[in-house]
């Protein structure tokens, strides 16, 4: 008689296994659902809220009412009121756009399916299990385009078996569908339902942690207060994902919590102040706006009048540019602070060297009459800044040094309007970081006195110098009070790195101006650079598509605030070590402090 050829099983949990909700809880799905069905916030809000509350515990009275334990999406929805729907809809086409509201939200978990396709190679049969009220072949559907099964896969759901993992019984009718089994592993993340029951029919099991974490705990916790919970719940759920299907590693959860949280509030926020504005392009500063682009491009689809645009400045490529006189008001304001300083060489400690260095010149160059005369490199006095601006007064000195500056203002004036920059015809905006907007000032100073229009500017947060209107107009989002929550260097050197280099100058190539770069980043802090922008834009992506104008400009300004005050104030169980490579900056001690904390 022919022996049976037993088979090697795995099955695997569907939702938060194998499928992830990028809006986070079931609950949610709900929130997102009334949404779509009575639209935006301002809209028919008592009889949204009705319905959510209503879809909330449906699933629930379907049981008691009909006496059965596992109830289809077309029980659910057998006690819905279709006079509450909006005109043009009915019950029908309701649990439809359920359906599609939540196949719009799944997304594979990449963990697992790895170990899917693992598995498949090894050569086991795969099957799918799930105590749900969707049907298998929506699920088989959602499963086959995330990359997790096979047209053969089966998918066993409790409502069409009438069985479910919670009380065994699924397990059961699984085992005898598939044939003898000489090994059975299952994959859930339910300590009952997918652990112990299987445990108890000599499956082996295998915990699937997709839980939220520390810090999207803490979140939705502190915003249960707020009239936006739901949002701040979804958002979350947002993070969870995006970490869940990047791989999970605390450099995903660190762009996740603090980059995605902060910037993509921000970022949002500028788009709808340039709406306002009439704004049509916005001009991201290379390279702090580098990330901030990133997401724009993620957003923008909401706001297709604005065009993005990226332009490769630095602090270092406007300086001599923007020097016309030589005069020390001038010289203040484009090393960045305000023309009507005291003697700020002086006090922030500045030394001849380095400023020769942004001049793009040597004491050699400049001659032995300014060498004599300034015979130090430290400012240690006021009358030693004094000397340096007399010097710089030397017609020898001075004519050498606004020679160079109309040549690569030369340059830059063509690369501005190359990009369509000052030119009048498109209202623009600059988009930066922050913090005293010195960009701001010099950019607005080359552009006016070579004829063109100045540029509005926008900024994340600023400090308490930052330099006032009439050197341009700009808005800023969170205001000087920023700094007190997070060290500035954290956002130039972690949220901003960009995977190319700094712009030091310009230089024309067949008929076009082109930027030139410093020395680049290593192998290391490009593919960082790059993991971060990828995960970043994945909760972007997920914003965007949950319906970016529906969320409360306070929920989103609430949920980068918090994820703030979570990492600076340490409110609960963290990860620091993504921001080890930060003391590598040697002018970042503040942030490297909040490493050692």
């Amino acid at each position: 008689m022919e022996q049976i050829k037993k088979k090697k099983l795995a099955s695997f949990d569907i939702f938060d296994t194998v499928l992830i909700r990028k809006c986070g809880s079931p609950e949610n799905i709900f929130y997102l659902l009334s949404r779509r069905i009575y639209g935006s916030r301002e809209e028919a809000p008592e009889v949204r809220d009705a319905f959510f509350l209503w879809r909330s515990r449906a699933e629930n009275d379907a049981v008691y009412r009909l006496g059965k334990g596992n109830v289809t999406l077309e029980d659910i929805y057998g006690s819905l009121d279709a006079g509450t729907l909006p005109e043009g809809m009915d019950v029908a086409a309701a649990m439809a756009l359920e359906k599609r509201t939540e196949a719009d939200n799944l997304v594979a978990n990449l963990s697992v399916r790895n170990e899917i396709a693992a598995r498949r190679k090894a050569g086991f049969r795969i099957v799918f299990i799930s105590d749900m009220y969707l049907d298998g072949a929506f699920l088989k559907e959602v499963l086959v385009r995330e990359g997790c099964a096979d047209p053969g896969d089966e998918v066993y759901v409790s409502n069409e078996y009438d069985a479910t993992k919670a009380c065994g019984r699924l397990f059961d009718i699984v085992k005898d569908k598939e044939g003898p089994l000489e090994d059975w592993v299952h994959y859930g993340d339910n300590t009952f339902s997918d652990i112990r029951m299987s445990a108890r029919r000599g499956i082996r099991p295998v915990l699937v942690d997709t839980g939220s974490s520390a810090s999207e705990d803490y979140f939705r916790s502190v915003s249960m207060s707020q009239p936006y919970f739901h949002d701040c719940s979804v958002l979350a759920g947002m993070q969870r994902a995006a970490r869940l299907v990047s791989g999970d590693a605390p450099e995903i959860s660190g762009a996740v919590d603090l980059i995605a949280s902060s910037y993509i509030p921000y970022v949002e926020w500028i788009f709808r102040k340039a709406s306002e504005k009439g704004i049509r392009r916005l001009y991201f500063l290379a390279r702090d706006g580098y990330m901030l682009k990133e997401i724009a491009e993620e957003l923008s689809p909401a706001y297709p009048g604005i065009e993005l645009r990226y332009l490769y400045v630095s602090r270092f490529a406007l300086f001599l540019p923007s020097l016309y006189t030589l005069s020390r008001e001038e010289f203040y304001g484009s090393c960045g602070f305000n023309p009507e300083s005291f003697y700020p060489l002086l006090w922030y400690g500045y030394t001849v060297k380095r400023l020769l260095y942004m001049l793009r010149t040597t004491r050699e160059e400049l001659g032995s009459e300014f060498c004599s005369v300034v015979n130090f490199d430290k400012f240690t006095s006021r009358e030693q800044e004094d000397i340096f601006f007399k010097a710089l007064e030397i017609p020898l000195v001075k004519n050498k040094i606004l020679e160079s500056a109309a040549a690569e203002r030369r340059l830059l004036k063509a690369y501005f309007i190359q990009e369509g920059l000052g030119g009048g015809k498109m209202p623009s905006a600059t988009v930066d970081v922050g913090w005293v907007g010195s960009s701001r000032l010099i950019m607005n100073r080359i552009l006016k006195r070579e004829g063109m229009s100045g540029c509005y500017g926008f900024y994340f947060g600023c400090s308490v110098d930052m330099l006032p209107p009439k050197y341009g107009d700009y808005m800023c989002y969170y205001g000087s009070s920023l700094l007190k929550a997070c060290p500035p260097g954290l956002f130039e050197h972690y949220f901003s790195s960009a995977s190319h280099p700094t712009t030091i100058g310009y230089e024309e190539k067949s008929g076009k101006v082109h930027p030139v770069f410093g020395s680049g980043p290593g192998p290391g802090e490009i593919r960082q650079a790059k993991m971060r922008t990828e995960v970043v834009r994945t909760v972007a992506r997920y914003v965007f598509e949950g319906g970016l104008g529906s969320f409360s400009p306070e929920a989103m300004r609430f949920w980068g605030g918090t994820y703030l005050d979570i990492y600076n104030n340490i409110r609960c169980r963290l990860d620091y070590s993504f921001l080890a490579e930060l003391d590598t900056f040697p002018d970042m001690q503040d942030s490297y402090n909040l490493v050692r904390r």
